[in-house]
């Protein structure tokens, strides 16, 4: 089968002074000249160069992959576990109470008992959620934010609205920002705002695409929120700035709190609009 070659060449693929493998070539023609020989060199330089880039790429996924499980992994310890052991020891005290007939304080320990069965429940939904999110890229930022509301805080009993305004579309950059600064926002109204009613709103006017996540729950100021809810915050005005936008935390009239994201419209393109969903 090689009976038509008459000149051959293989030229190591050097990695960090590690032999990766070979570039080869064959003909049908005389004898390459040096011009040759330099241009394949130069090829198998960029073809070493490109293969430990994706290996460093694959390395530098499989550390985020692992960090993310750690951070879940943590999460669930100082959540659920933490819930979970409340609701035994809740349980053992009030099965003591009612075998020395105090009922009422009974009854008492037994409503803190549902309510933290029901934080945990709301905490597990939130971390299976987080192991298995929709893929923007398949279902876009409306549909990814509609499965999260429906995933999470619509099975935990609150009532959710998500509002799309003006057929706007946003690369994937911006899009992958606002979603995870919703999903944030969303983390820490569910774990710390006892909020009924939870509303996002994308809308466009005045050269500015906002988005705002509310809730009617207890508020916050900043300063004073539970460890890690800050950490959170701080990320979601890191993920804004990365795309040009920026971040306001509001109280409105009605006492509902406002995480506002604003972002100008010239950072985004224009296409079709989306189908908002029912």
């Amino acid at each position: 089968q090689l009976a038509y070659v008459r000149s051959w060449m293989s030229v190591p693929l050097i990695s960090k002074g590690r032999l990766i493998g070979a570039l080869t070539l064959e003909c049908d023609q005389g004898p390459y000249v040096r011009e040759e020989m330099e241009l394949a060199r130069a090829f198998a330089d960029q073809a070493a160069a490109a293969i430990d880039n994706a290996d460093l790429y694959q390395k530098a996924q499989e550390l985020a992959a692992v960090q993310e499980r750690q951070r879940l992994a943590r999460d669930l310890h100082d959540s659920v576990t933490q819930d979970l052991y409340g609701v035994t020891m809740l349980a053992e005290a009030a099965a003591r109470q009612l075998a020395d007939g105090q009922v009422e304080p009974a009854t008492d320990l037994l409503r803190e008992l549902g309510q933290t069965a029901l934080d945990a429940l709301r905490e597990m939904r939130l971390l299976i959620f987080e192991l298995r999110p929709p893929v923007l890229e398949e279902v876009g930022l409306v549909g990814a934010l509609q499965a999260r509301l429906d995933a999470v805080e619509g099975r935990s009993g609150l009532e959710t609205k998500l509002i799309v305004g003006a057929g706007l579309r946003l690369t994937s950059a911006v899009e992958e920002a606002f979603y995870r600064i919703a999903l944030e926002a969303l983390n820490n109204t569910l774990r710390h705002a006892h909020a009924h009613t939870i509303r996002i709103v994308l809308s466009q006017s005045d050269g500015t695409l906002s988005m705002v996540v509310a809730d009617n729950g207890v508020g916050f100021h900043p300063d004073a929120l539970p460890h890690g809810a800050g950490m959170g915050l701080r990320g979601m005005n890191e993920r804004a700035e990365s795309i040009g936008a920026r971040i306001d935390v509001q109280r409105s009239a009605d006492d509902w709190t406002l995480v506002v994201v604003s972002l100008p419209v010239d950072t985004t393109e224009q296409v079709e609009p989306e189908a908002a969903p029912a």
